[in-house]
């Protein structure tokens, strides 16, 4: 505001001159009240001058309280003025304030006026010379990592890197297998680092210099390709031959693979526009995942180490389970110890997110799909992040492309969803118990086996706009920093949490009623045993025998498909962990005497149904796929709907020729005998395995020798335990 207060009387019709109170702030009139009519000069005060003010109308003329506060007597004299200015034109009070008003003039009083501005400007220059006493150290030194910002960096790179590699030399000299996992990340970050500067220094000399080869290859790519594809099935051919020669039985998941193919293509949606490049591709890296794992000794210890050391990291979610639930939580292990890993894992992965590691990994493994699957970058990179989110947050990755998709594309987005799992459930199936080189195994070989099953159940017809990965880009997340980053993860999972506990609720009550139902009708004519699980393991039955599954574990295995389709996939994990830990305890015999139900299965039908359940195909999962999906894109929620069940089907299909491709290249190994060695009590346990655990040379000691010999009877089993042979 430019005036505080403004009165002004104008003259009377006879004339005469005006009378003027005028009340002015400075136009930079500051808001702290203290210094409301006072204002201190920031500059140096002037020197007193000689000559007097210029006068306005023939008054002695300043800045009205610029510098000056009002007194007692001034403001008394202010407040007693009338709202009519002709009353108060001649009244004693207005000249009383006039004569007050008048401003100082004079040498004496610019003089005093000075000092005391002097002495202020002193009194604020020491203070000055104090702050920067004290702020300068600070002020410099950023200044000069301002000045010198990637000098710095480089230079606490270097040192950081030097720092981790003394420390990793030590640590490996005083142990290497316990340093192990520090060696690997660092070969890794040290591989990425020298691809990094080859590529940046040498990447277009060596391009130049293989420029010629990659010509002639794509002038002769069609003799190149077909040769490729002859070696690789005359070859697998073989291989097959000569492995399945000394197992017969791998045979049947060989043959059910193919067979399931089959069915997928004629049952497509367009068999004749079927494009055989991302089927084949997507199905022989599926392939080559699975032999890698468990075929490879090096492949399946890689794979092992990952997962115990995936193990040991989710067991640290017992430090805040215990903090809010007490020691006793292991009471009520799924709610307070599984439900919580969703937690401890979702809040890990975004702040991965907000590192920007995840956006890498998932931008390198789409760009690989793409170049060999040959399909558009949107569904690659989808599919790649399918591998560690769940099937609502992956269409996220590409959130600006939904609307532009094609029907196609979007079916594979919806496939990649139902056939994968997530990063943040996957803690939750290890702490069930499940092995976690199959669970971690089956996230990597679904994300190609999907865009696979995908573009047979619904080829492409329409050109896509999406070919090229170059135009894509991945959203940064909000996050200013990793606290908050954690903080947003662990709040995110919160409804995952609550949907998760709230539907294994609904659906195990509702399964014991529709149990109790059918127990009734089945009883009706003497058939109490009729269940959900029954039907499930009769009309699932030749899906698991096709599996490779052995026959009598059949129904067994068809009642846990059945019930992850059906209801979900915890309650199947569920009821598969609570089998293998009663197999390994070594108390119960596999088949119940009086009944001849099957209480667990053997470690091979096991490796095959734990492939087989690893998805999100259920029916509970439509309403999660077009809810988080439709709400993105919501122009194509019709569309979504007619092509929803398609991808359902062929994401139980990924899942099961996952379990197909585990039961053909199984390879038996040694089998868990801590458990069932803690106890004698043999009674029901099978004479096969107790022999195995007792003869293998890791529990070989002498308690193992004397309860094995003295502790079970080994007469009529078949086996003969050589203890002499065994106390030597």
């Amino acid at each position: 505001m430019s005036n505080l207060l403004s009165y002004r009387s104008s003259p009377s019709e006879e004339g005469g001159s005006p009378h003027v109170v005028e009340f002015t702030a400075a136009a930079d009139l500051p808001q702290n009240v203290e210094k409301m009519f006072y204002k201190e000069n920031e500059t140096e005060a002037a020197p007193p001058q000689d000559e007097d003010p210029p006068a306005y109308n023939g008054v002695q003329s300043r800045e009205p309280f610029q510098n000056e506060i009002l007194n007692e007597e001034e403001e008394e004299a202010l407040n007693s003025l009338s709202c009519n200015p002709m009353e108060d034109r001649d009244s004693p009070t207005v000249k009383s304030t006039q004569n007050t008003l008048q401003p100082k003039t004079g040498k004496h009083y610019e003089k005093e006026r000075y000092e005391c501005d002097s002495e202020k400007t002193d009194k604020k220059e020491k203070w000055n010379i104090c702050l920067r006493l004290v702020t300068y150290p600070v002020m410099a030194m950023t200044q000069f990592f301002t000045n010198n910002k990637t000098v710095a960096l480089k230079v606490t790179g270097i040192l950081f890197a030097i720092g981790i590699t003394v420390y990793m030399v030590v640590a490996c000299c005083k142990n290497f297998i316990r340093a192990l996992p520090l060696l690997v990340i660092w070969l890794l970050v040290v591989a990425y680092k020298i691809y990094i500067y080859v590529k940046k220094r040498f990447g277009e000399a060596i391009w130049n210099v293989f420029r010629p080869t990659y010509r002639c290859c794509i002038t002769k790519m069609n003799w190149i390709k077909w040769f490729f594809i002859a070696c690789i099935v005359v070859g697998f051919i073989v291989w097959i031959v000569l492995d399945t020669s000394k197992r017969p039985r791998q045979f049947i998941p060989c043959m059910g693979y193919f067979v399931f193919i089959f069915v997928l293509f004629v049952t497509s949606k367009y068999p004749s526009k079927v494009v055989w490049r991302p089927v084949l591709w997507g199905l022989l890296i599926q392939t080559c995942l699975g032999m890698i794992v468990l075929r490879t000794a090096a492949g399946f210890a890689a794979l092992n180490w990952l997962g115990n050391l995936v193990q040991v990291f989710i067991n640290f979610v017992d430090a805040g389970v215990i903090f809010v639930f007490g020691k006793n939580f292991a009471e009520h292990y799924f709610a307070f110890k599984v439900l919580p890993l969703v937690l401890y894992f979702s809040s890990f992965i975004s702040i991965m997110y907000y590192l920007g590691a995840m956006q890498w990994i998932i931008l390198k493994l789409a760009w690989l799909m793409q170049i060999s699957l040959n399909t558009s970058a949107t569904e690659s990179m989808v599919a790649a992040g399918n591998i560690f989110v769940g099937q609502t947050e992956s269409p996220l990755l590409i959130r600006p492309y939904l609307e532009d998709l094609t029907t196609s594309e979007l079916h594979a987005v919806m496939t990649a969803g139902f056939g994968t799992i997530a990063g943040s459930v996957l803690g939750a199936y290890i702490g069930f118990g499940i092995q976690p080189v199959y669970v971690i195994a089956a996230c990597f070989m679904a994300a190609p086996c999907a865009l696979a099953i995908s573009k047979l159940v619904y080829p492409e017809t329409k050109q896509s706009k999406f070919l090229k990965h170059e135009g894509l880009v991945l959203e940064k997340t909000k996050q200013r920093n990793i606290i908050e980053a954690a903080f947003v993860g662990a709040s995110q999972a919160i409804p995952l949490v609550l949907n998760i506990g709230g539907n294994l609720i609904a659906f195990l009550s509702l399964l014991a009623a529709v149990n109790g139902f059918l127990n009734w009708f089945g009883g009706l004519v003497d058939y109490p045993q009729l269940s959900f699980e029954v039907i499930c393991s009769y009309i699932f039955m030749p899906v698991s025998f096709l599996m490779g599954v052995e026959w009598q574990d059949c129904f067994k295995a068809a009642e846990l498909i059945g019930t992850k389709i059906f209801l979900n996939e915890f309650i199947a994990y569920q009821s598969l962990a609570e089998m293998i830990k009663l197999r390994d305890s070594g108390i119960a015999p596999k088949l119940q005497p009086d009944t001849g139900v099957v209480n667990w299965v053997d470690e091979h039908t096991e490796a095959i149904v734990t492939y087989a359940l690893c998805g999100f195909a259920n029916f509970g999962s439509i309403g999660i796929m077009l809810g988080g999906l439709g709400s993105i894109v919501e122009s194509r929620q019709s569309e979504m709907t007619k092509i929803v069940l398609r991808a359902l089907v062929a994401g139980v299909f990924v899942s099961i020729l996952n379990a197909c491709i585990a039961g053909f290249l199984y390879v038996p190994r040694p089998i868990v005998c801590d458990h069932m060695l803690a106890t004698t009590n043999w009674t029901y346990t099978e004479p096969g395995r107790l022999f195995q655990c007792c003869s293998s040379a890791l529990y070989s000691n002498e308690t193992v020798f004397e309860n094995c010999c003295n502790s079970f009877n080994w007469t009529n089993t078949g086996y003969m335990l050589n203890c002499s042979a065994l106390s030597g």
